[in-house]
Formats: C-alpha cells, sequence, structure tokens
C-alpha cells in the first residue's frame, strides 16, 4: 500500500469516527447513591408502609446554574424502609453530590414533617388535615420535574400516578378537573412525551 493510500484511509477512519468523538467530548462518569432509609408517622412512630422516595441528582452547568440530571425512586417496605440504588452513567455535567439534592416522601393522605432528631435517614410523615380543596392544591406541588434527558426519567412515573389517583378520589368539581388535567399532564410528559402530552391537554 503507497503512502497517500495509507494516508487516505487515516483520513477516512479519522471522518468516520468523528461524529462519535464530537459525542463523547466533555462527557464524564457521574454517580450517586446508594441511600437506605426508614418512614415513620409523626404521632405514632410506626411505619409508613408504602410510600414513595424520590431522589434527584444535580449538576453544575455553570454560572451558578444547575440542571437535574438522574431521578430514582423507591417505596418502603412493611418496615417502612426503603432503598435507592446506586447508580452511573455518562453526563455533560458533574454530579454535585452522591446524595441527592432534592429527595421527597409522599403517600396518599400525608404530609412531610421534619426530619426525626438529627438522623436524616429517618424521616416522618403526618397526616394531612387540609380541607379536600387544600389536599388537591398541595398535590399540585408533591410532583417535581427532572429533564435528565434519559431513562431515568421515568422513575417519577410512580409516584406522578399516584399523585393523580389520590388527586381523582378527591376531585368533585369542574376546578377540581383543572388540577388534574395538571397533575395528568405531568404524568403524560415522561409517559408520552411532551407534544403528545401537550395534545391530550389541550383536547381535553
Amino acid at each position: 500500500m503507497n503512502r497517500k493510500r495509507v494516508n487516505w484511509v487515516w483520513l477516512l477512519a479519522v471522518m468516520m469516527l468523528l461524529p462519535i468523538m464530537q459525542g463523547c467530548i466533555g462527557m464524564t462518569s457521574v454517580s450517586g447513591g446508594p441511600i437506605s432509609g426508614q418512614v415513620l408517622e409523626d404521632s405514632s412512630g410506626k411505619p409508613v408502609v408504602g410510600a414513595i422516595v424520590l431522589g434527584l441528582w444535580q449538576g453544575d452547568a455553570g454560572y451558578g446554574t444547575t440542571v437535574c440530571i438522574h431521578v430514582e425512586s423507591a417505596i418502603t417496605d412493611a418496615e417502612g424502609r426503603y432503598h435507592i440504588p446506586a447508580w452511573k452513567k455518562s453526563h455533560m455535567y458533574s454530579v454535585s453530590s452522591r446524595r441527592p439534592f432534592y429527595k421527597l416522601t409522599y403517600k396518599a393522605g400525608y404530609q412531610e414533617a421534619q426530619a426525626i432528631g438529627k438522623n436524616a435517614e429517618f424521616e416522618s410523615l403526618v397526616l394531612d388535615t387540609n380541607s379536600r380543596e387544600q389536599r388537591l392544591q398541595n398535590l399540585l406541588g408533591v410532583s417535581p420535574k427532572c429533564g435528565s434527558g434519559d431513562e431515568s426519567e421515568k422513575n417519577q412515573i410512580p409516584l406522578l400516578r399516584a399523585v393523580y389517583e389520590e388527586a381523582q378520589s378527591l376531585a368533585k368539581t369542574k376546578e377540581d378537573k383543572k388540577v388534574l388535567d395538571l397533575l395528568l399532564f405531568d404524568l403524560e410528559i415522561i409517559e408520552l412525551g411532551y407534544k403528545a402530552a401537550e395534545k391530550r391537554y389541550v383536547e381535553r
């Protein structure tokens, strides 16, 4: 093989690899977790079964801006315990901490209370004694969004579905239906994608 042909083959190989190389530029390995804990009822200290714990991890996008890059969720067992597994992936932003920057615990009919003592691994929930209307409004704030851009987004679905189902059981008026539509919109964005969810929201 002559020198010109070798140079040509080398150039062709570089051109074929360029898109892959460009996609990897700036990518770094990020990870978080694992996290274990227990959710208890504040008044009785009894374990809360079936509570959903959601953890969101953020990355530093520069200039003081942060973005959500990963989401995990878990459901408490018969002893109120949960475990969020460790995760690892490539991302263009470095993760800020191995622990989530935002953690939310949800159970129908309850609201979050202060952590018990100084041990953040123990969380407590209290019965929500607000009116039906106020509970519906509170549910709008229970569904934080994480546009991580990958499959981890779908880990929000159990929480979003549970919140929507609780809202369904409370809704009675036309105003209540507006809340339901917004909650369903949040759920369908993750399940179907934004365009399909927006179309359904407009049609409703």
